[in-house]
């Protein structure tokens, strides 16, 4: 989705393949991981794009009193 954002995303289209097959493989052993790592995804998007998350904001107004 960042490389749709991006506008690279047809530039990527075989690598993501294998990226998503690599993937599945972990997913099969442990259903559970596409919630970890959906989430940290999620952070890597938001550090790419600057976009704060309103933890990190929370964290950061009590730092600052």
């Amino acid at each position: 989705m960042l490389c749709q954002h991006a506008g690279i995303a047809d530039r990527t289209i075989a690598n993501s393949a294998a990226y998503i097959q690599a993937w599945l493989k972990q997913l099969q052993n442990n259903k559970s991981w596409i919630f970890t790592a959906a989430g940290r995804a999620q952070k890597g998007v938001d550090y790419v794009l600057g976009v704060k998350s309103e933890e990190s904001k929370e964290g950061a107004e009590l730092t600052c009193v």
